[in-house]
């Protein structure tokens, strides 16, 4: 039996990105982004950084956890996601800041 609502939501302030994800197995990577519109009000969209697993699982999501470095060699930023299945599989990702801002995995 299929689920489609979101029901893990992590925030990583330090990457400024969120993982969006769903019983049904889906990830998401998102990125919050602001434009002004000439009316002087603010418009926001979700940008998609990457869709987890890359290859589709079958699998419903169980749980989703992050686990924050503290990298203070090279002042980077580095987090890494876990994945937990309902079948017991986890699968971990590590997430990293990059120099141009667009891309985490």
């Amino acid at each position: 039996m299929p689920f489609d609502r979101l029901t893990f939501l992590e925030w990583i302030p330090e990457l400024a990105i969120a993982v969006a994800g769903s019983f049904s197995g889906a990830v998401a990577l998102v990125r919050l982004r602001q434009a002004s519109d000439t009316q002087q009000t603010s418009k926001h969209t979700m940008q998609v950084l990457a869709h987890l697993p890359a290859e589709a699982a079958n699998k419903q999501l169980y749980g989703v956890a992050v686990y924050r470095h503290m990298l203070d060699v090279d002042q980077s930023k580095a987090v890494t996601l876990l994945l937990t299945f309902i079948d017991g599989t986890i699968m971990a990702y590590e997430l990293r800041s990059s120099s141009d801002n667009e891309s985490v995995l």
